[in-house]
């Protein structure tokens, strides 16, 4: 089992300052703009004045002028923070599980762009044992499952979680899904994804690592069954329109699966963030926030 050093705190505050000047910093200053034009606009309409007054040109040169410092600033300190984490420099966000929280719920927002312009953010699809990526050789998967069985059951999280949320309530409930499993039998795999990627892009990971797992398992593989919550579920359907071109493909072997609370039908959330971002679109005073 190998564990990749990962992003640092310093990749983490380089993207936080990013984003803060295309969230924060752009947003306040299109609205700004869009308020500005719209008032002076009034005002020589109602004057006839043909150009700007004086005032007004104050006004947007000052603006202009705290804007691009502001930002300027924001850019400037993302650049030199990347400039440090390249040299390996900081604590990592994998080493605790709060890195590991923001590390998910920040991959789970934008890990499409972080795959294209911050891959060192960007999360593999991997199975994870005792807060680490397992090698999916035999030699990674049998030390980090020693009491290997035949039957394995893959559990795949929601949008912008991690493997850890299976855990959730165990102090309330006693126990697990994994852990009720195990005592019947089953090996509980527990996979982390970038919930950011499209579905059929995190479908054809799934179906390359299980096709590796099975391969790779200690002893021949009998049974899978996958349990997929929220989002997880509809990247495991995913996987099961991928064809893997192996003369045994592992989607051979499930006989069960299992999703809990799973949008199959689409999700209310994501038909209202689409109309509303559209609607906001309308006017220039709100159109940031469309984008946003």
């Amino acid at each position: 089992m190998t564990t990749a050093p990962g992003p640092t705190v310093l990749d983490a505050a380089s993207l936080l300052c990013e984003v803060a000047d295309e969230l924060v910093v752009r947003t306040v200053r299109d609205t700004h703009t869009a308020w500005v034009d719209r008032v002076y606009g009034v005002g020589r309409l109602a004057t006839r004045a043909q150009s700007p007054s004086i005032g007004e040109r104050a006004h947007r040169g000052i603006a202009s002028a705290v804007y691009a410092g502001v930002g300027g600033g924001l850019r400037l300190a993302s650049t030199g923070l990347d400039r440090v984490a390249a040299t390996g420099r900081g604590p990592h966000l994998e080493s605790t599980a709060e890195g590991r929280f923001v590390s998910s719920a920040v991959n789970g927002l934008i890990g499409d762009r972080l795959l294209r312009e911050r891959p060192q953010m960007a999360i593999p699809m991997a199975v994870r044992h005792a807060g680490a990526d397992v090698d999916p050789t035999p030699e990674g998967l049998g030390a980090a499952f020693p009491e290997a069985s035949g039957r394995l059951v893959v559990f795949l999280h929601g949008l912008c979680e991690n493997e850890s949320y299976w855990q959730r309530h165990r102090d309330r409930t006693g126990t697990t899904y994994a852990e009720e499993l195990a005592g019947r039998g089953w090996t509980p795999l527990m996979l982390r994804a970038n919930t950011g990627l499209p579905l059929r892009e995190n479908g054809a990971a799934l179906t390359g690592l299980m096709q590796q797992v099975v391969e790779a398992w200690p002893v021949p593989v009998e049974r899978i069954a996958l349990v997929g919550h929220s989002m997880g579920g509809l990247v495991i359907r995913a996987a099961g329109a991928v064809t893997a071109d192996v003369e045994e493909p592992w989607s051979s072997k499930v006989s069960d699966v299992v999703t809990l609370g799973t949008p199959h039908l689409g999700a209310p959330i994501a038909w209202g963030i689409g109309h509303g971002s559209r609607g906001l679109g309308v006017l220039p005073e709100t159109a940031a926030f469309g984008r946003l």
